[in-house]
């Protein structure tokens, strides 16, 4: 009403649409200047993808050093595997 306020705890009595709890009236009354919108948080312009979701549901592996030495994209496969397999037996 006009000379009450809604001070809000756990909200269990105030209804989030219809009540004036903001101070600036009823919201189900200014439905058109708010649109609800679902944002995906994992990805920075919030739309869903596979590759960003992914990313955030598995969990961290260490950088291993021996990664980039062994794969380089100038290295051949087949010489990356074998030193791959001949570092790991050192470390």
């Amino acid at each position: 009403g006009k000379f009450t306020k809604h001070l809000l705890s756990s909200g269990k009595f105030t209804l989030f649409w219809q009540d004036p709890w903001h101070g600036q009236g009823v919201l189900s009354d200014r439905d058109s200047m708010l649109d609800d919108r679902v944002i995906w948080t994992p990805n920075n312009k919030g739309v869903f993808n596979v590759a960003d979701t992914f990313e955030k549901m598995r969990a961290p592996r260490p950088v291993s050093k021996i990664f980039d030495l062994c794969w380089d994209s100038c290295t051949l496969p087949r010489h990356g595997f074998i030193l791959w397999k001949t570092l790991k037996k050192v470390f």
